[in-house]
């Protein structure tokens, strides 16, 4: 019995020792079976899918539509949060474009998960993007803006990606210029975008005096450095932010499917479901520990918990789903068991 444990564990470090690409094992823990592939980053594509027919105002009512990528990834898994209207809530970024631009109200916090200077990270998202806005009048600059496009810091962007405004007193800018002062609800059209109404403001909008509106903007660190990020939650290595990030206590304590993210060295990356009866959040943070993870982040689970697998579906979601990670491998898949 010793002897077959031994050789148990020189086999898992000759694996640990090769690039084998991407690998796959099922783990029992605790009497939940767990689906756990890692990935090397730099060999395996690993990416957030938002389109190429996936789009996050169209869901994907049948897994039988994965079919057309099997030549593009040997593993998806459902990705970040969505409401009931399929309205991603989180943000996806990739090829330094966003490709879902939600409320940062609701992701402001959260953690994401992306490839940063060539490493897999896992970090917290503390600032979606810092914004530089400069106003001028005849060409002469009366003054500039900077801060984070958050409404609690003062400062907030919204175009059609958005979706409605429901904020205080916004200036509608379109082609460059203040259009209008918006005081109720407002949907952006194509070429427009609101902010948040700046104080000094006031007495040129009084005077109706025609304004430029100037507008840069930058992702904050890390993210800045980014090749693509998405923003999930809650964090569950090095440490566990469940309330932190807005989650209450019965989705941490519940017992229920789940999908995770995470890695133990940043050079790999490690992705994993956890079958039916499920974890709660402090029993699959115990796993991760004990496989070695050192960052990890939760990832849309309960109903939504799907993986499709060189071909195979597990399970159906009993939803329609609206984005995905998904990993190409770079070489030989090599399967192992519990």
């Amino acid at each position: 019995m010793r002897r077959g444990f031994c050789l148990f564990f020189i086999l898992q470090l000759i694996y640990s020792c090769m690039v084998f690409s991407l690998t796959h094992r099922t783990y029992n823990w605790r009497g939940v079976n767990i689906e756990v592939w890692q990935g090397m980053v730099g060999v395996d594509r690993i990416e957030p899918i938002v389109g190429d027919g996936f789009v996050s105002e169209v869901p994907v009512d049948s897994m039988g539509e994965f079919e057309y990528l099997s030549d593009k990834y040997d593993l998806i898994l459902n990705g970040t949060f969505f409401d009931k209207k399929w309205r991603i809530m989180g943000i996806i970024f990739k090829d330094k474009k966003p490709l879902v631009w939600p409320d940062v109200e609701k992701v402001f916090g959260r953690t994401a998960f992306g490839i940063v200077d060539g490493s897999f990270e896992v970090a917290p998202f503390d600032g979606w993007m810092i914004l530089k806005f400069k106003f001028s009048t005849a060409e002469v600059l009366e003054f500039s803006v900077d801060g984070y496009n958050c409404l609690s810091d003062g400062l907030a962007i919204y175009d059609k990606r958005w979706g409605m405004w429901h904020g205080e007193s916004g200036l509608l800018v379109k082609k460059g210029k203040v259009a209008a002062v918006i005081r109720n609800s407002y949907y952006p059209e194509d070429g427009e975008y609101i902010i948040s109404f700046p104080k000094e403001l006031e007495d040129l909008i009084l005077a109706k005096k025609p304004i430029r509106v100037d507008l840069e903007w930058e992702l904050a660190t890390p993210w800045n450095r980014a090749e693509w990020f998405v923003v999930a939650g809650p964090m569950l290595l090095p440490v566990i932010t469940w309330y932190k990030e807005g989650f209450n206590k019965k989705f941490y304590s519940r017992r229920t499917t789940r999908v995770f993210i995470g890695t133990r060295s940043g050079k790999d990356f490690v992705l994993g479901v956890v079958k039916y009866p499920g974890l709660s959040l402090k029993d699959l943070r115990e796993f991760l520990i004990k496989i070695g993870l050192k960052k990890a982040v939760n990832l849309d689970g309960g109903s939504s918990t799907t993986f499709w697998w060189r071909g195979k579906v597990w399970p159906i979601a009993s939803k329609s789903l609206t984005n995905f990670v998904g990993v190409k491998s770079g070489e030989e898949i090599v399967s192992m068991k519990d």
